[in-house]
Order: C-alpha cells, then sequence, then structure tokens
C-alpha cells in the first residue's frame, strides 16, 4: 500500500520522471521486467511502463477502493503476476546421463 500512490500515477500516465518513483519500487519493477528506464537528458530519466504492468496493476482500482480486508485480499490475489518457482522446469536425477550412448 506505500507505494500504491506511485504506480496509479503510473499507471494513468503511463510514463513518470525517475525521480518521482522510489527507487525500491523502481527496483521491483525492473525485477520483474514491467518497466523500461529510458535517458532523456544527461542528467534526467523517464520510467515507462510496459504492457505487462497494465496486466498486473489492472486491479489497481480495487485495491484503492477496498473497504474490507477480504475485499483487499481478493483484489491482490486476483493479480496476473507469476512468480517462477525455483523447482519449476525439468527435474534431472543426480544419476541420469543425457546425450551419452551405452554400447
Amino acid at each position: 500500500m506505500r507505494y500504491l500512490k506511485s504506480l496509479q500515477k503510473l499507471y494513468t500516465q503511463k510514463e513518470l520522471n525517475y525521480s518521482a518513483i522510489p527507487k525500491k519500487l523502481i527496483q521491483k519493477l525492473e525485477d520483474e521486467n514491467l518497466i523500461d528506464i529510458k535517458r532523456v537528458t544527461a542528467k534526467g530519466k523517464k520510467v515507462i511502463a510496459k504492457e505487462e504492468f497494465f496486466n498486473v496493476y489492472s486491479n489497481l482500482k480495487d485495491i484503492e477502493t477496498a473497504t474490507t480486508r477480504a475485499e483487499l485480499t481478493l483484489a491482490k490475489s486476483d493479480s496476473k503476476q507469476k512468480h517462477i518457482s525455483p523447482q519449476d522446469g525439468l527435474f534431472i536425477s543426480g544419476n541420469a546421463m543425457i546425450g551419452t550412448k551405452k554400447d
């Protein structure tokens, strides 16, 4: 909830000055690949929201207008944001020999 105003501004304006957004929030959005950072002058940068940002934060209005804890939980858990588990992917046993031919 701490960054809600910054997220709302980025959602409506699609582009903000780098200095208008808290650095920790920028780092989190960058880690999730939801924003691009574009240099516009020697000292100035802009934060530009990608299409994925709008998919993930499509429920900002629901979060803002939630009056009960249940509504807030429903709005926040309705996000399309996906985190990849380190256990996802191809499991290979330590004894497996892939790509070797036994004669």
